[in-house]
């Protein structure tokens, strides 16, 4: 009997510890449209979101979001004009994705699934403000990328750090030039029910097509965010009541009352 109320206590705090212990990273890009759709028109992820920061087909979703002469693919927009975008988390799908407005008013999304539960209102995110950036690099002529107008979603709150009026970088030929926050944005959904999102404008200019040569990657903006959920009370609880329980069989069995 002692051995199964062990059991029974260790299975209590293991249950307890795996509902707390969850985490979701997940990372987005909007970059430069390359001189026509496929990867070997640029080898560019043009709007993607993954689970690692590198650029691969496994963990990219790549929406073929190009800029060319085309109409049909003129999705960046020329002579440097805004376009709005949006970079999040949905709960209700268990979802990052990462949108963008083409030139014809289309938005075009890639998403990534999140492969545990889904974080709901008791989930901290944090952005990092290394992953936070814009660059411009391997350009022929002057080109640059602007974020600016960045907001959160209704009902999400800015714990920590400051959102940006305006990040971007102006490069020059032969010149490779980024900026990054200053400090990372921590953010919590919980009165969204755990969804949220970043939005705001991407202004592109000296494109291949409008009057430039940047195409593939060179001019990108990049986020990364990481979830973080903490133990609800019921969780706690649950643990609490484990150890308890643990503790209870330990004095009962140094009193002699359980074989």
């Amino acid at each position: 009997m002692r051995r199964n109320s062990v059991v029974l206590g260790i299975l209590i705090i293991v249950s307890a510890i795996g509902a707390s212990a969850q985490s979701f990273s997940f990372y987005s890009t909007l970059r430069a449209g390359r001189n026509g759709n496929g990867a070997a028109a640029g080898n560019g992820w043009e709007v993607g979101t993954g689970t690692t920061p590198g650029y691969s087909s496994a963990t990219w979703t790549d929406a073929q979001f190009a800029y060319n002469a085309t109409p049909s693919n003129n999705h960046w927009r020329a002579g440097g004009l805004t376009q709005q975008f949006e970079v999040g988390y949905n709960a209700g799908t268990n979802t990052a994705y990462t949108r963008v407005m083409d030139a014809q008013g289309n938005w075009t999304t890639a998403t990534v699934a999140n492969s545990g539960p889904a974080f709901l209102n008791n989930t901290t995110w944090t952005l990092p403000a290394a992953s936070f950036n814009v660059s411009a690099t391997g350009k022929q002529d002057p080109s640059s990328i602007i974020i600016e107008g960045l907001t959160l979603s209704s009902n999400v709150a800015l714990v920590s750090g400051t959102l940006p009026s305006t990040i971007g970088v102006i490069g020059s030929p032969g010149v490779d030039t980024s900026a990054s926050l200053s400090a990372p944005l921590v953010i919590d959904a919980a009165a969204n029910g755990g969804s949220w999102f970043l939005a705001g404008t991407i202004r592109f200019s000296g494109l291949q097509g409008s009057g430039g040569s940047a195409q593939g990657a060179q001019l990108s903006f990049n986020l990364g965010a990481l979830g973080n959920q903490t133990p609800e009370a019921t969780t706690m609880s649950l643990l609490g009541g484990g150890l308890v329980f643990l503790g209870w069989l330990s004095r009962r069995r140094r009193m002699g009352g359980v074989k």
